[in-house]
């Protein structure tokens, strides 16, 4: 009403003075005069009326004031009959009276917020009356309920801070259900709306932890009435072991304070998993009053995190089968390295079978091909190379499975035509056979080993009785696990087949049984490199010559593979030819050296053949021994008597280099000496220095009371264990004691078959 009046007086005035301006054009003096005269008037009782109004506005919040303090001292009177101390500050109810008259105004305004105060004791019965309907609707009976004992805060506004000193502070609360009554009765309907609405399960325990109420939604999952569920404990609705879980989370939250988030059981509807979140209620004074809980049911995220977690093992079973898989060239080895990716993350239990052709490095048979019809019980022979289980006793690992053949590991079998075994060798296609009579195994996989569009084999994956089942995607993984280690055995069948190959090329050219020397003992060795499938150019020979002579003869063409071993094999063959010449050792190396020179010279590449040769002539007769060497590493002597020492032989250029001379070197050989020649991959490792080797060899050669084929593999074996780096030859010659018969010559003329070097008439000698 004062804002009316205001703005009628600001009306007025400006009525005013839109007049004084005008007032030159009004028609007469007297009217205008007049017309002052009235709004002077006006302005006058619009003074008087604000006056007024202010007076009326002042006596208004009088009568507010009174009305909320006799609302404090209803609270008060509560307070009281709840047995809470009381605030000696606040008036007694004898003191105010809710039914005392206002006055009457003249204004309409004024009577209409007398009207409203007079209705302020009505709004509060009802606020009691409309509590405890709300707890009605609730459920909640006045003997033991809890909502009447928890707090909320206060409304801080002004109002409510009227004589009322711990508002100031922000520590005074309000019982739910009383205190502002349209703010409580609105958070009574949200509070029953969210719990009424919501669509996951809501239980509310009290510190007994049994159920004071749950929703619909709870108890719909339960299959049961709200009603039914009231008073029941967990043990009384969920399984033993699940109940106790949670309630000891019920009881952990109810000591601590301390929230549960995502705590999973399974519900008690069959294959159901449900998590719930739990937090304490407490009451006014800080008691803990219960816990409240909200359900939700997680069956379908258990299902896609348990998918997702199975996608992330298999990739991880892919990644270390890459790694692992595959680390050598053996049969057997990459099949173990198979099982150990796969038992036990992936199976319980597996097996890997291969054709016997396979390990002896012969071609498949052609029943192992896709497309064959029919595989027979005589062909097809497959030998179990691998085994691994973590299940003991299980029958299939020892292939006793009912109608199935008898294997165990390193064993042969053939299968029968009708087993799942020979279906996946014919179409190279997978197999999951029913469950066998084994009360071990729950499933079983078979899965062809198929490299090439050739079938290698199979594999058996099998897991016990409490895992599960194999399925699609299981299949699937298999099936990309087996194909990678069927692409490494091939390979490794590849390599045993190219490597047993490339031996046969190189000892065919060596030397065949034991050589036969005049006057000597011969013991030699040649042992493969097994770190490539390359072979070397190691070779060594024992030649016979007329006169009771001897040549030994040791080398080593640099380099590896076939290209080695046929220049070793030309080598051989050209200084074989060049011995029976009846040349001086150097003069045979020089030809020799002029040959590899000229191999060079007609390859098409323009390649650099180099090789090391020591070429010793042994004459029994007079036991002098005549060396030469283009390279090599010197020869060692063991003495009677003596420690081993190396000989000094000077060591000439290489052959294949050209234009060198070579110089002979002639020693005494006492009876019973022992003459060692051997190539660098005996005394030469990655680990060690050459020098350590030779220091090594000579005192391998000083080991008494030895035959000498015992003392070579003495020497092989003290020298041996860091090698299979290089291929090892190792030539040895024992001269034979005077009491010794010597052996007989060989079958040949005695005389010289070419007299290249013969006596001139002025005493030189000339070399044709």
């Amino acid at each position: 009403m004062v804002n009316h009046l205001n703005e009628k007086y600001r009306e007025l005035q400006r009525e005013s003075d839109r007049l004084r301006f005008s007032a030159s054009s009004l028609p007469t003096q007297d009217d205008v005069h007049r017309k002052l005269a009235t709004t002077s008037n006006l302005l006058e009782k619009a003074r008087e009326e604000r006056a007024r109004a202010e007076i009326e506005q002042q006596e208004a919040l009088q009568l507010k004031d009174v009305a909320l303090r006799r609302a404090d001292a209803l609270q008060h009177e509560l307070d009281r009959l709840r047995g809470e101390p009381q605030d000696a500050s606040l008036p007694t109810p004898s003191e105010l009276t809710w039914w005392d008259p206002i006055p009457a105004t003249q204004d309409p305004e004024l009577d209409d917020i007398a009207r409203a105060l007079a209705t302020a004791s009505a709004v509060n019965d009802e606020n009691e009356q409309l509590t405890q309907e709300a707890r009605e609707n609730l459920g909640l009976e006045p003997a033991d309920d809890m909502l009447s004992a928890l707090s909320v805060p206060a409304p801080d506004n002004a109002d409510n801070r009227i004589n009322n000193p711990e508002a100031e502070s922000g520590a005074a609360e309000t019982i739910v259900g009383l205190g502002e009554p349209n703010l409580t009765l609105a958070e009574l309907a949200a509070s029953e709306a969210v719990f009424g609405q919501t669509p996951t399960g809501f239980i509310l325990f009290d510190d007994r932890l049994r159920l004071q109420r749950v929703n619909n939604a709870f108890a719909s999952g339960m299959a049961l009435a709200p009603t039914d569920l009231e008073g029941l404990t967990p043990h009384d609705i969920f399984p033993n072991t699940e109940a106790d879980r949670l309630t000891a989370a019920l009881r952990k939250v109810l000591a601590s304070g301390e929230p549960v988030f995502d705590l999973r059981f399974h519900a008690a509807v069959p294959n159901r998993l449900w998590a719930v979140s739990l937090y304490r209620l407490n009451g006014a004074a800080g008691q803990p009053m219960g816990v409240a809980g909200q359900v939700s049911d997680v069956t379908s995220r258990h299902v896609a995190e348990r998918e997702a977690d199975g996608v992330r093992r298999n990739l991880a079973l892919l990644n270390e089968a890459s790694a692992h898989i595959g680390s050598t060239l053996d049969l057997e080895t990459t099949a173990k390295e198979l099982l150990d990716v796969v038992v036990p993350p992936f199976c319980d239990l597996a097996t890997v079978d291969l054709y016997t052709a396979l390990l002896s490095g012969e071609t498949v048979p052609s029943t192992g091909r896709l497309g064959d019809t029919v595989l027979t019980d005589d062909s097809g022979e497959l030998r179990r190379v691998a085994v691994s289980s973590v299940v003991g006793g299980a029958s299939s690992v020892l292939g006793s499975v009912t109608g199935l053949p008898i294997a165990e590991a390193g064993g042969t079998l053939c299968y029968p035509r009708r087993s799942p075994h020979a279906r996946a060798l014919r179409t190279g296609r997978s197999v999951v056979p029913e469950p066998g009579p084994d009360p071990l195994l729950r499933s079983t996989l078979i899965v062809p080993l198929v490299a090439r569009d050739q079938i290698l084999g199979l594999v058996q994956l099998s897991r016990a009785i409490g895992s599960e089942p194999f399925d699609a995607r299981d299949v699937a993984i298999a099936e990309e696990l087996v194909a990678r280690a069927a692409v490494c055995i091939d390979n490794a069948r590849l390599y045993r087949r190219e490597h047993e190959r490339a031996l046969i090329l190189q000892r065919s050219l060596l030397p065949p049984g034991n050589p036969v020397a005049s006057g000597l003992e011969i013991a030699r060795r040649y042992l493969p490199s097994n770190n490539n499938t390359e072979v070397g150019g190691d070779w060594f020979d024992v030649i016979p010559l007329p006169g009771n002579r001897t040549a030994l003869v040791i080398g080593d063409v640099m380099g590896r593979g076939l290209r080695a071993a046929t220049v070793m094999g030309q080598l051989r063959t050209v200084l074989r030819t060049l011995a029976m010449l009846d040349l001086s050792p150097s003069a045979v190396l020089t030809a020799l050296d002029d040959t590899v020179c000229a191999m060079a010279g007609d390859s098409p590449q323009d390649e650099v053949y180099l090789a090391t040769c020591l070429y010793a002539v042994y004459d029994a007769v007079t036991k002098h021994c005549m060396f030469a060497n283009a390279g090599h590493l010197p020869p060692v002597l063991l003495s009677p008597g003596e420690p081993a020492r190396m000989l000094d032989v000077p060591p000439n250029p290489p052959l294949g280099v050209g234009g060198e001379p070579f110089e002979d070197v002639e020693l005494t050989l006492p009876g019973g000496a022992v003459l060692g020649l051997f190539t660098d991959g005996l005394v030469e490792s990655r680990k060690h220095h050459i020098d350590e080797g030779l220091r090594a060899l000579r005192t391998a050669l000083s080991a008494e009371g030895m035959g000498l084929e015992q003392l070579c593999d003495h020497v092989l074996g003290e020298l041996n264990p860091h090698h299979g780096e290089d291929d090892i030859a190792l030539l040895m010659a024992r001269t034979r004691p005077p009491t010794e018969t010597p052996a007989p010559p060989p079958t040949q003329s005695r005389l010289r078959l070419s007299r290249l070097s013969a006596e001139q008439p002025d005493g030189s000698r000339s070399t044709l």
